[in-house]
């Protein structure tokens, strides 16, 4: 750019030169004539190089829009025609190995509050206040090694009713449509012909790059979380294969049921009147009350049957996705939560 500028300046200041020359020997009167020609030839290099830096500077702008808006290529080698995805028209491509090849690389996660959640190094744990091991009332305490049986009058309604994804309220079941309008294109995929010696596949959407992915050991007959044979246990992506969240679908009548949160992993987050992962036991506590039971230190709050509950629990480890290694988690911190409900004989 200053060699452009400094040839420029060359260029212009010959003109200025021819003048000065043939102005010397006229008369005085003239010379007034001259000063005002080189005033004005000084004014348009000034004029010409800030157009050539306005010049410059709109194309690396337009360079840098063009950069942001070019997007991801994928690898786009699966079947459309599989049964599975058929319906979509092309939209939805199936397939047993990775057709979304971006790296997710490291990535923050916005609802996580680091200095509440995890412990500094060298940092002891401290069990007072929310991470106490007791309530303030001292009715629960968290850490049996056993089943202990509390609240037998929940209704578990009254647990669905304050759940939300990202703060925005949602129902159990659900479509895939009801976790946002860019996931919709999977409402259309026919999971009651999915076949168990399938141990892994990927669906992918052409349009957004999201990905939903199948995993269970070979050795496995059927979805390794529950061992329900109507069940299939799903991993969402985004377009940059980063970890939204975990969805449990129900083969028979293609929805969700079941939204599984896990701290450090997921972009996305399970509440209940905004408490979730990333919260204490006592601060369920004191938003939700009394739990159904505890088991072996996990909290339950349960519905009239097991496809009705909410449970949470506490990993003194977890693996956290900003830095790709694994963190020390504060006292009695919600690390797992699991939040399902297949609207059938919800009682007390």
């Amino acid at each position: 750019m200053t060699n452009k500028i400094t040839r420029l300046c060359k260029l212009m200041l010959i003109p200025v030169l021819l003048v000065s020359l043939t102005a010397c020997g006229t008369t005085a009167s003239k010379g007034d004539k001259i000063g005002t020609v080189k005033v004005q030839s000084d004014k348009q290099i000034v004029k010409k190089i800030k157009k050539e830096q306005s010049k410059h500077k709109k194309s690396k702008t337009r360079k840098k829009q063009a950069k942001r808006s070019k997007k991801k290529k994928f690898n786009f080698q699966g079947d459309a025609n599989h049964p599975m995805v058929k319906k979509s028209g092309g939209r939805l491509l199936y397939s047993e190995t990775e057709i979304n090849h971006a790296k997710p690389g490291k990535y923050k996660i916005k609802h996580i509050d680091y200095d509440k959640v995890y412990l500094k190094k060298d940092e002891k744990p401290s069990k007072v206040g929310i991470y106490s091991n007791v309530t303030k009332d001292e009715k629960v305490y968290w850490k049996g090694e056993e089943i202990v049986r509390y609240n037998q009058t929940m209704k578990f309604e009254d647990i669905l009713s304050k759940a939300t994804l990202n703060g925005k309220s949602i129902k159990l079941p659900m479509k895939f449509s009801d976790l946002g309008k860019q996931f919709s294109a999977f409402d259309d995929v026919d999971f009651s012909v999915f076949d168990y010696s399938v141990h892994q596949f990927y669906i992918t959407d052409t349009k957004t790059g999201n990905t939903l992915h199948y995993f269970v050991l070979p050795e496995k007959k059927s979805d390794p979380y529950s061992g329900d044979k109507n069940t299939l246990t799903l991993f969402l992506y985004n377009e940059n294969n980063q970890e939204l969240i975990d969805v449990a679908v129900d083969r028979g009548k293609n929805e969700i049921y079941e939204l599984m949160n896990v701290l450090g992993k997921h972009k996305y987050k399970v509440a209940l009147n905004g408490v979730g992962i990333g919260n204490t036991y006592n601060e369920f506590y004191d938003e939700i009350g009394e739990p159904n039971r505890l088991v072996y230190g996990s909290v339950a709050y349960r519905g009239s049957t097991v496809y009705n509950h909410l449970s949470i629990e506490h990993k003194k480890k977890i693996y956290d996705s900003r830095i790709n290694r694994y963190l020390n988690v504060k006292n009695n911190v919600v690390t797992i939560l699991f939040l399902d409900n297949k609207g059938e004989n919800n009682g007390k």
